[in-house]
C-alpha cells in the first residue's frame, strides 16, 4: 500500500468516525430537548397545583425560611392578597407571619412553630 492510499485510508475513517459522532451527537441533542421540554411540563403541573391548591402550601428554603407561599396559605393565615405578603423581606409596612403566628398564639392559644412556618423575617 502506498502512502497515498494509506493516508487515504485514514482519512475515510476518521471521516466515518466524524459521521458517527455527528449522528449520536444528533440523537443525544434529540433526547435534551426532550428532557427540557418533559421537565418544564412538570415545572408548569407543580407550579398549577400549588398555586391553585385549596390546600395552604409553602416553599421552604434550607435555612428554614418560607420563600414563597400561595393564595390559600395567605387566606388561611388573615392576609387577604399576595402584594401584603412581604416575602421575608425586612419591610416595616408589611405583616410578617411571625407577628401574625404571635398574635394567633395569644389570641387562641394555638402553639406555634416559628422555626418552620413563621420565619419570615
Amino acid at each position: 500500500m502506498t502512502p497515498e492510499q494509506t493516508e487515504i485510508k485514514a482519512l475515510k475513517e476518521e471521516l466515518n468516525r466524524l459521521k458517527a459522532d455527528a449522528v449520536s451527537l444528533a440523537v443525544h441533542q434529540a433526547e435534551k430537548e426532550r428532557l427540557e421540554q418533559e421537565y418544564q411540563r412538570s415545572q408548569d403541573r407543580y407550579r398549577t397545583v400549588f398555586e391553585q391548591s385549596a390546600v395552604g402550601k409553602k416553599i421552604i428554603n434550607d435555612k428554614l425560611e418560607i420563600i414563597k407561599v400561595n393564595q390559600a396559605l395567605l387566606k388561611i393565615i388573615g392576609i387577604p392578597n399576595r402584594r401584603y405578603w412581604d416575602g421575608g423581606s425586612q419591610s416595616s409596612h408589611t405583616p410578617s407571619l411571625y407577628a401574625i403566628g404571635r398574635s394567633f398564639k395569644s389570641e387562641f392559644g394555638i402553639p406555634t412553630c416559628h422555626h418552620l412556618i413563621l420565619r419570615l423575617v
